[in-house]
C-alpha cells in the first residue's frame, strides 16, 4: 500500500530507490521492479552505493522502536539521512 501511495501521489515528491528488509529470502530480489537492497546490517554499504536523502519506514508493529533504532544507526555512521514513519489510514 505504501508503494502504491508513493507511486501515485505526486504531491509527496518522493522517488523510490529501493527497499530494505531483513528477510534474506527477498533480499537481492525486486518488488514491483524496485530492488530489495539488503537488510539493516547492510545499511552503511547501501547508503554508500545509493544516494538516499530519506528513509521511510512502514512496519505493522513496533514502528516507533524501529525508527529509533534506525536513527541511532544512522547517527553512529555519520549519515545525514532523515527517517520518517508513514502510516496509511483507510477511511
Amino acid at each position: 500500500m505504501l508503494l502504491k501511495e508513493i507511486e501515485t501521489n505526486k504531491d509527496l515528491s518522493l522517488t523510490i530507490k529501493g527497499f530494505m528488509d531483513d528477510n534474506r529470502e527477498i533480499q537481492r530480489k525486486r518488488i514491483r521492479g524496485y530492488p530489495v537492497l539488503g537488510g539493516i546490517n547492510e545499511l552503511e554499504s547501501i547508503l554508500r552505493d545509493h544516494p538516499v536523502k530519506e528513509i521511510i519506514i512502514s512496519f505493522r508493529k513496533n514502528s516507533a522502536d524501529k525508527r529509533k533504532e534506525l536513527k541511532r544507526l544512522l547517527e553512529n555512521i555519520g549519515a545525514e539521512v532523515d527517517v520518517r514513519e508513514m502510516k496509511l489510514t483507510i477511511t
